[in-house]
């Protein structure tokens, strides 16, 4: 099934019905949208995957570091502002991103950091409590899921928020090479839990239920780092605890 949609306005779509579907050398039943002379040309059109990002080439691939613009904007060199990546890298954001095969997508929105709404106090209160920790680098993948586990039990434990790591081992991602992690990622801290795992098992259970654990992209938000300027401590071995 084709559809045919140029610079024109559908006026007598009704969304509420049953979509009609036109097959290839159907006749347009409504001549007001077919060129003069004849039968209606199939026009296809294939968004640029990189710059109408889908959500495996913006959350997962991070397609957009490959590419340098061709439309005149000029590559901007990475700061702060971009969470985990450093200042020697130059590159622009997708034109859009579509949300689509991430799931929750509220999770992968703020941890990547493009959720635009401020909800510090209602997520989090007056006086959060926070855990972060250093998610040790070059481990399998079982090893890395045992440290996650082990942090999240610590953090229950302690009645505090664990900040999801940022650290895990992206070589144990079985399309590494395939989607150019090699590349895209090698300027970054490590992967995220979702990389290797559906998120919404975590999601549901320590953030949306149970206030346990929450997206590492809270980190780079600016009430978190002023509070780990102005309340931020060691906590003390395992052995003392």
């Amino acid at each position: 099934a084709v559809s045919y949609y140029e610079d024109l306005v559908f006026t007598h779509l009704d969304w509420q019905n049953q979509t009609r579907r036109f097959v290839t050398g159907a006749r347009w039943p409504d001549p007001a949208l077919r060129p003069a002379g004849g039968r209606s040309p199939v026009s296809v059109r294939v968004l640029d995957p990189v710059e109408i990002s889908h959500g495996m080439n913006f959350f997962w691939r991070k397609a957009y570091k490959m590419r340098q613009p061709t439309d005149g904007r000029v590559p901007r060199k990475v700061t702060t502002a971009a969470p985990g990546l450093t200042d020697e890298l130059s590159f622009v954001y997708p034109l859009v991103v579509h949300v689509n095969g991430v799931d929750p997508k509220q999770y992968f929105l703020r941890d990547r950091n493009i959720w635009f709404i401020d909800e510090w106090t209602e997520r989090f209160g007056e006086r959060p409590r926070f855990l972060v920790y250093d998610h040790p680098e070059g481990m399998s993948l079982a090893e890395d899921f045992s440290a996650f586990a082990a942090a999240l039990e610590v953090a229950v434990y302690l009645g505090r928020i664990l900040v999801h790591p940022r650290g895990l081992n992206c070589a144990n991602h079985p399309a590494y090479e395939v989607y150019n992690l090699s590349f895209t990622m090698a300027d970054e801290p490590g992967c995220q839990f979702d990389y290797f795992a559906h998120a919404n098992g975590v999601y549901e259970v320590y953030t949306r239920n149970k206030p346990w654990a929450v997206e590492s992209g809270v980190a780079n938000l600016p009430q978190f780092q002023e509070l780990v300027e102005t309340s931020g401590y060691e906590l003390p071995g395992v052995v003392e605890l």
